[in-house]
């Protein structure tokens, strides 16, 4: 939990080795990830460069071979996960097609330490505001559609902007 204008972490738990059944000739393991926003390495690299970690390569590993290592870094991004996805075609006698979908999805990132704030969020006022909310959500639909509408089951007030293009709508 943390609070709104605070920046989140995210810890990842691997193994240096490829895991497998079989006897790997040759193993490499790379993150790439910011160094300057790691906080945490339970293993050192092989090698680092500013943009990547990099464990290997590791030369005739054994089957099923395991050694845990920890990361832990600044992950300024929401983790949408999307957790059912459902599409619904309605074929009229009359020549109509209407379809509906419907997603649910959480994010998965930290969640908010106490109330929200709006004034915690307004970035004027706090340059890290939300930034592991999602704040949007876009689709490309077919060029022929109509009749678009949209809502969200709990009651958000939300804003959308639908374009038509040439060969699509952006949504």
């Amino acid at each position: 939990m943390i609070k709104v204008f605070e920046k989140q972490k995210v810890e990842i738990f691997d193994s240096i080795y490829f895991l497998s059944l079989y006897n790997t000739k040759k193993s490499f393991l790379a993150f790439i990830v910011d160094n300057k926003q790691v906080h945490f390495k339970s293993h050192e690299p092989d090698n680092s460069d500013g943009e990547s970690i990099q464990f290997g390569p590791y030369k005739d590993v054994a089957p099923v071979s395991f050694e845990q290592m920890t990361i832990m870094y600044t992950f300024p991004y929401p983790l949408p996960t999307f957790t059912e996805a459902k599409r619904d075609i309605f074929v009229s006698h009359w020549g109509s097609i209407a379809v509906d979908e419907y997603f649910n999805m959480f994010n998965g990132a930290a969640g908010i330490d106490g109330q929200f704030s709006r004034v915690d969020y307004m970035p004027h006022i706090n340059p890290n505001h939300g930034a592991n909310a999602i704040n949007n959500l876009a689709t490309d639909l077919p060029v022929y559609i109509s009749g678009l509408y949209y809502y969200d089951y709990i009651g958000n007030i939300s804003t959308s902007h639908a374009e038509r293009k040439d060969d699509l709508v952006e949504f």
